[in-house]
């Protein structure tokens, strides 16, 4: 019985040494790899009879959540569809709307969780000879239109009132943005909608291209251009009280001399709140005062993913694919394809999306680069 008894013993002895021995020297996780050590994968977003399949704006509340948007040509295939693209975490496919919203244009995706989630554009009525801003939110569920209210932009009536840009802070606050200098704002309930309100000669046209909430504070890129030129006087827009106020301008040379002060053509920000900035001249951050040039390049950066400060990629036109460390920026050039513009990017702790439009050759599709 003494012998059984010192056996129980030494056998709870041994377990707990093994215990303690494993919290002690727990298994080490693998360490965290860096974009420029991942494994690239491609997917190609084919509708076989459609000559345009070109997706530009992404939204990801997580790696098995993605949808994109952009301009599909159309398809028999999928008829009124192909605007919509949803990543399940194994296999892309195309977002099936038009039987119950009829048709419409995407041209930006954002949201702040996988049952929040807002696409918004234009639609064209019937008999109508203009565009009405369009916007729908998924909420977990199903795809809803919201109806929005209709205003006067800069053009005159209700006319070409396109939706470019939407920006979600919460369920209770989406802003977007668009053509004639219309502001949007949806609180849970009501869309108010607001004009940036700045002076147009004949035949000039004001975009407003993008928006964002950052401290609290919203910011608008925008635009004002002679009809049929793709240059002219970039602003940079803030919601001042219940009006709007430009706080910078600068014009573009159109002999490519423009001195590029922020990003023109969007924004984007961390979830570690840090604002950034892209477009022609390269990537800017913001300090809540001014901006800062953190990476130059002479043609468009296109889009901005961040892990932490010391973290970062960026793509854009002409394949560009860096990435910085904290110490350099580093073009991929693994990723450097022909006639490849990069037009998004996203990322978590350690994998990454990377949206391109594959413009050579015929048809024009979208590619989707996978790292991790």
């Amino acid at each position: 019985m003494k012998q059984k008894y010192i056996l129980i013993t030494l056998a709870a002895i041994i377990l707990i040494s093994v215990f303690y021995s494993c919290k002690d020297n727990p298994v080490n996780p693998p360490p965290v790899k860096s974009p420029r050590d991942y494994t690239w994968t491609v997917d190609t977003l084919n509708i076989p009879d459609a000559f345009q399949n070109l997706m530009r704006s992404m939204y990801a509340a997580n790696a098995e959540d993605i949808y994109l948007v952009g301009h599909n040509s159309g398809s028999q295939i999928y008829p009124g569809d192909g605007q919509m693209w949803h990543y399940n975490g194994k296999k892309w496919a195309v977002v099936r709307l038009n039987n119950k919203l009829g048709g419409f244009f995407l041209y930006s995706i954002h949201g702040s969780s996988s049952n929040n989630v807002w696409a918004v554009g234009s639609r064209k009525r019937s008999g109508e000879d203009f565009y009405r801003g369009f916007a729908m939110q998924y909420d977990g569920v199903s795809w809803k239109e919201h109806k929005l209210k209709q205003k006067n932009g800069l053009y005159g009536p209700l006319s070409h009132n396109e939706i470019y840009s939407v920006f979600v802070e919460s369920e209770t606050n989406v802003w977007a943005c668009g053509a004639g200098g219309l502001v949007y704002h949806y609180d849970g309930n009501n869309w108010d909608i607001d004009t940036v309100k700045i002076k147009l000669n004949e035949n000039e046209k004001l975009a407003l291209n993008d928006v964002v909430v950052f401290n609290s504070d919203l910011y608008v890129l925008g635009i004002k251009y002679l009809k049929g030129n793709l240059y002219g006087t970039h602003y940079l827009i803030k919601k001042i009280g219940t009006g709007f106020g430009i706080i910078d301008s600068l014009v573009e040379d159109v002999y490519g001399n423009t001195e590029w002060k922020w990003g023109t053509s969007h924004f984007y920000r961390s979830n570690s709140n840090r604002l950034y900035s892209c477009g022609f001249g390269g990537v800017f951050q913001f300090n809540g005062n001014y901006w800062t040039n953190i990476f130059e390049y002479e043609s468009p950066v296109l889009g901005v993913s961040e892990k932490s400060e010391k973290d970062i990629l960026a793509v854009g036109d002409f394949s560009l694919v860096v990435h910085y460390n904290g110490a350099d920026w580093i073009r991929l050039s693994e990723l450097n394809f022909n006639d490849v513009v990069y037009t998004g990017v996203w990322q978590d702790s350690d994998e990454a999306f990377i949206v391109g439009l594959l413009l050579g050759g015929y048809p024009q599709k979208t590619i989707v680069i996978h790292g991790k």
